[in-house]
């Protein structure tokens, strides 16, 4: 059984430990995603700044906000809710230093980044699907519609810089 499982004595459905390691992929995502908008609201500048700023800024709330129902979650389920235990996260490099991409780089960062968190979500719900697991497909899908609901408005941010 996975380490993610509190108690291997504990008799989980098979596919549970799976789906605790999906969760918990989402959960790193949105961590490290959270972080990234913040620190590009910090530093929203040039034509633009100030939507970008709101825009980033209200991602990294929304973002934090779900942190705890996804971490509470996967505790339900008899694991252990850990970020970025994995190399299975999202490829948003977030700036080191004194150089800050520009807002349409960080805005097309930022968008891929929502994409690839869609296809882990999409994956766990998938695993969610096989263990007819309903709160965990309905947390996921809110996840999911969030972070399709972020990828467009960083669309029109694009559209508008």
């Amino acid at each position: 059984m996975s380490n993610t499982i509190n108690d291997a004595n504990t008799l989980h459905p098979p596919g549970v430990p799976q789906l605790v390691d999906a969760l918990c992929h989402v959960l790193g995502n949105t961590c490290r995603l959270a972080r990234a908008a913040q620190c590009f609201g910090w530093n929203a500048m040039g034509r633009g700044a100030l939507e970008a700023e709101r825009c980033y800024l209200d991602q990294a709330e929304e973002m934090h906000t779900a942190l705890d129902p996804i971490a509470q979650h996967i505790r339900m389920l008899g694991g252990v809710a850990v970020q970025d235990y994995s190399e299975d996260l999202v490829r948003i490099a977030l700036p080191y230093g004194r150089v800050m991409p520009g807002l349409i780089e960080k805005t097309i960062a930022m968008n891929g980044a929502h994409e690839e968190i869609c296809v882990s979500i999409s994956a766990a719900i998938d695993v969610a699907r096989g263990l007819d697991d309903l709160s965990s497909i309905q947390l996921l899908a809110r996840r999911y519609s969030a972070h399709k609901t972020h990828a467009w408005r960083l669309t029109q941010l694009a559209s508008d810089i």
